[in-house]
């Protein structure tokens, strides 16, 4: 088979996944909403582990920014959206293992967001609802901050302290 011929037959075999894709969501109950956004977390996890196939750190870092931005860009996502695709699509329980694997990553993504103070508050907000989604992570809350602390992602003590105050 030519290459020409493998290219089209991988295409029809993608959009008829993706059309039995879809309809399984839908027998799920999912709305196009929800459809979109685990699409769009399923594109992120696939980012990640696009990176996780590198041996190099520094290769393992440029290959899953380039595959993040090929994800905002085709979806015009913001940093600030990858996080939370990130955290609702991606993070489970092993959070803690995930976020540790990537935390260079993490800290790229961090450093291109234009609100650093709405950044933290936001990833709060994210740790919260993995936990409710989680509840075994809930004794890994202190870990998950810390580790988010120490690389420098969660470093305004006014943010900290104002969300342990509401929580």
């Amino acid at each position: 088979m030519s290459q020409v011929q493998e290219a089209a037959y991988s295409k029809v075999e993608a959009a008829e996944q993706g059309i039995s894709d879809k309809k399984a969501m839908k027998e799920e109950g999912l709305d196009e909403f929800e459809i979109e956004k685990r699409k769009i977390g399923d594109e992120v996890r696939a980012a990640l582990e696009k990176s996780e196939a590198e041996e190099d750190a520094k290769a393992r870092v440029a290959v899953g920014v380039k595959a993040l931005m090929e994800v905002a860009e085709k979806r015009e996502l913001q940093p600030l959206d990858l996080f939370g695709f990130l955290f609702d699509g991606v993070l489970d329980a092993a959070a803690v293992t995930t976020l540790k694997a990537h935390m260079r990553l993490l800290q790229k993504l961090y450093k291109a967001t234009p609100d650093k103070k709405k950044t933290q508050s936001f990833l709060l907000k994210q740790i919260e609802a993995l936990v409710g989604r989680v509840p075994e992570l809930e004794k890994k809350v202190p870990t998950l901050l810390k580790l988010l602390y120490d690389a420098d992602i969660l470093d305004d003590e006014d943010v900290l302290f104002k969300w342990l105050i509401i929580n």
